[in-house]
C-alpha cells in the first residue's frame, strides 16, 4: 500500500460519519442489524435479515466488520506510516554507519549488505570494531 493509497483511504474517513461506530444486532421485536455513528445516529440498516438464524449471523458479522473497519483502520494506517518512517530512518542510519565503517577500514573488510544478512553483518562489524577499540589483533 503506497502513501497515495493511504491518503485516498483517509479521505473517506474525513467525509464519513464520525467514529467510533457501533454495530447492533437486535433480536427482540423487529429483527434488525444497524450501524450507528459516534452521535448515536443510525447510518446503516441491513434489510431482509432473516431472524430465524439463516443469515442473521452473517449480517451481524458484516455489520461488525464494517464497524471494525471504521474504528480500527485509521490506527492501522497510522502504524503503517510510523513503521515506514522508522524503516527509512534505520536505512539512513545503516547508510551512515556503512560510510563510517568504509572510511575507517577502507578495503580491510568485505561487507555486503542485503535485506537478509544486514543485521548479522552489522553485528560482525560491530564486534570487529569493538575488538579494534579494545586493542585486540585485527
Amino acid at each position: 500500500m503506497n502513501p497515495k493509497r493511504i491518503e485516498y483511504i483517509r479521505g473517506y474517513f474525513k467525509k464519513a460519519h464520525p467514529g467510533p461506530w457501533e454495530g447492533k444486532c437486535k433480536t427482540s421485536g423487529d429483527w434488525a442489524v444497524t450501524i450507528n455513528d459516534a452521535t448515536g445516529k443510525t447510518i446503516a440498516v441491513f434489510a431482509d435479515v432473516d431472524p430465524s438464524g439463516h443469515n442473521s449471523d452473517q449480517e451481524c458479522a458484516s455489520a461488525s466488520l464494517m464497524t471494525l473497519g471504521r474504528n480500527e483502520l485509521p490506527a492501522l494506517l497510522d502504524e503503517i506510516e510510523a513503521l515506514r518512517a522508522e524503516r527509512d530512518q534505520l536505512r539512513s542510519e545503516i547508510e551512515r554507519l556503512r560510510a563510517g565503517i568504509e572510511a575507517l577500514m577502507g578495503d580491510k573488510i568485505d561487507w555486503v549488505f542485503d535485506q537478509d544478512s544486514g543485521e548479522r553483518d552489522f553485528l560482525k562489524v560491530r564486534e570487529y570494531l569493538q575488538r579494534l577499540l579494545d586493542g585486540e589483533p585485527k
